[in-house]
């Protein structure tokens, strides 16, 4: 049997008496803004707390560690500015904007691809590559920080979608700790970065999907709402 909820009246007397002023939050291009200013900053300091690798000048002139560093830029971009539209009911192309970060991540996997093709027996290298779950440990150091403003910048917000809002959070962190993580791994092999940089990006990302479900559902929210006016 499901629990009776209280009247209506009461629930309403109850809302009111316990109403605080609420300020509106600022546009979404706004909270970004601010987002990306305080996790890029936080990225960087623990980045370089972690240590730089020893040729990060050297490669910052290869085309290769510039276009993996842009790409996962952009999927963090993309993917917090698609978050933030997402929670404001009613705002925005919402299927563009979901769309946008999976491109992105899906261009980074290519390129690794491409670049892991192009040096033959792709498979072969792939079972050859040593395990580095320290890489793992890096990203998710990088991205920690940032990870845990972004959801708690949402969560102020409304989500009417929970899973996918928290998926694309979980997805901005990884990939902005998965910058950090190339300026640290001094291994540039495309076997290496597709199996511990993308791969754990990817996978991670699912886990946004229960934080989603538990941080943004306002139907769990509401439901505990009417369980402590009982």
């Amino acid at each position: 049997m499901t629990p009776e909820r209280p009247p209506l009246p009461r629930v309403i007397a109850q809302l009111a008496r316990d109403a605080t002023p609420v300020a509106p939050l600022p546009p979404p291009s706004a909270r970004l803004t601010t987002w990306t200013l305080k996790a890029a900053t936080a990225a960087a300091i623990v980045t370089i707390l972690l240590g730089l690798r020893p040729d990060v000048v050297v490669r910052l002139r290869d085309p290769r560690f510039i276009a993996a560093a842009v790409v996962t830029l952009a999927i963090a971009l993309a993917a917090a500015a698609a978050a933030f539209v997402l929670s404001v009911p009613g705002a925005g192309p919402r299927r563009v904007m979901r769309a946008m970060p999976l491109l992105a991540a899906a261009a980074w996997g290519m390129l690794l691809w491409v670049r892991l093709t192009a040096a033959g027996e792709p498979v072969t290298q792939l079972a050859a590559t040593p395990w580095h779950p320290a890489c793992v440990v890096l990203i998710l150091s990088v991205g920690a920080l940032p990870g845990i403003w972004l959801f708690a910048m949402l969560r102020r917000a409304a989500p009417l979608q929970p899973l996918w809002t928290g998926a694309l959070a979980a997805l901005a962190s990884l990939a902005l700790g998965a910058l950090g993580t190339q300026f640290v791994c001094p291994i540039d092999a495309p076997a290496h970065q597709l199996l511990w940089h993308f791969t754990p990006v990817v996978l991670i990302t699912f886990v946004g999907l229960a934080l989603g479900a538990r941080l943004f559902d306002w139907r769990r929210l509401a439901a505990g709402t009417f369980r402590s006016l009982r």
